[in-house]
């Protein structure tokens, strides 16, 4: 066995060598080459991909796969929607946490800054999310990512034309990345990226000086 390995070996070392040294020939010219490739090759998936996810989703929501109708909108991050049996399912945006709106008359009618400027975005993310839904027909498609503890189903929510509903509401600048609903997201590089383009155009809330996270608000009222 062992003269048989030796002469394999003595066969393909000069042939491996004779590859090498042709690589190394090619590879000053096959690299700029590759390079173009590629930058054509993520041109085409960014012409093309959009295209694709609306056909995916339109799909979807011809044949009611996954998707639900939009019963009401409580707030901006939060939706109540009906399952085939005619149940409604109460419904948290993964990852995203949105300004609050007033639970009461007393809250509502506060003349503290702090109060007025987180219910003024609150309506305002409540407002956007009952609008793109109305406009795309009134349906969401849910990937469901976690049940928290109230209950509610934590999903991704995307629209008919494949538009990630919580992407627009943080790029818009009237949501923030919480990671308290983060648990399996796999959206989460996109938003991510959506808030850092909103804060450095101070869209939405990162305008305002007086805006505290929601979260932090909601630590105020307890």
């Amino acid at each position: 066995m062992t003269k048989i390995k030796t002469r394999i070996l003595r066969i393909i070392n000069p042939i491996v060598a004779k590859l090498g040294k042709l690589w190394r020939k090619l590879k000053p010219f096959l690299d700029p080459i590759l390079i173009k490739l590629s930058k054509l090759w993520q041109k085409i998936r960014d012409i093309f991909e959009p295209i694709f996810r609306k056909i995916y989703f339109q799909f979807r929501f011809l044949f009611n796969l996954g998707t639900y109708p939009v019963k009401r909108v409580p707030d901006g991050d939060t939706i109540v929607v009906v399952d085939k049996a005619g149940k409604s399912i109460n419904v948290r945006f993964a990852w995203i946490d949105t300004p609050e709106i007033p639970h009461s008359k007393a809250e509502e009618k506060s003349r503290k800054l702090v109060y007025k400027s987180q219910f003024k975005w609150g309506y305002r993310a409540k407002e956007r999310v009952e609008e793109l839904i109305k406009e795309k027909g009134n349906k969401v498609f849910l990937k469901i990512t976690d049940t928290d503890r109230y209950g509610r189903k934590v999903c991704e929510i995307r629209l008919k034309d494949g538009t990630f509903l919580q992407e627009v509401l943080v790029k818009e600048g009237l949501s923030q990345i919480y990671a308290t609903y983060y648990k399996k997201c796999p959206s989460t590089d996109i938003l991510v990226i959506a808030e850092k383009d909103a804060r450095r155009w101070r869209r939405g809330l990162w305008r305002d000086e007086k805006f505290i996270p929601a979260w932090e608000f909601r630590c105020l009222e307890d």
